[in-house]
């Protein structure tokens, strides 16, 4: 396992936990049902398929068997900077979604509204 690699790993764990945390402080799951679907759906997809993708040591999409063999481009050289981008992209999703969450405002009553009219 590379340097890379193992950063990536890393990088991904903190970022979900981050994400798992922060769904407490903002409310909890229900107020926050997309976005807690959301990251157990990059969770599930991350550990998913980083272990089908590179134990085996495919290089390509359609994988190493005889009848694809040659078939798509080498990524395995891309796959360690890849899972860093797609790290560094959940945390921009956390962020956005904690950043421009709406605001909470107060429900207006029946005779608030009375009040103003």
């Amino acid at each position: 396992m590379t340097q890379e690699l193992f950063l990536a790993i890393v990088l991904n764990i903190l970022v979900y936990l981050l994400g798992f945390k922060l769904i407490r402080k903002v409310g909890g799951v229900k107020l926050n049902l997309p976005y807690t679907l959301s990251l157990v759906m990059f969770v599930i997809y991350f550990f998913t398929q980083f272990p089908l993708f590179y134990f085996p040591r495919e290089k390509t999409i359609t994988g190493d068997e005889e009848n694809y063999f040659g078939v798509g481009v080498d990524i395995s050289d891309f796959y360690g900077i890849s899972l860093i981008y797609y790290g560094i992209a959940n945390l921009l999703f956390i962020c956005g979604y904690i950043l421009f969450k709406g605001k909470q405002g107060k429900e207006k009553t029946i005779r608030s509204i009375e009040k103003n009219i």
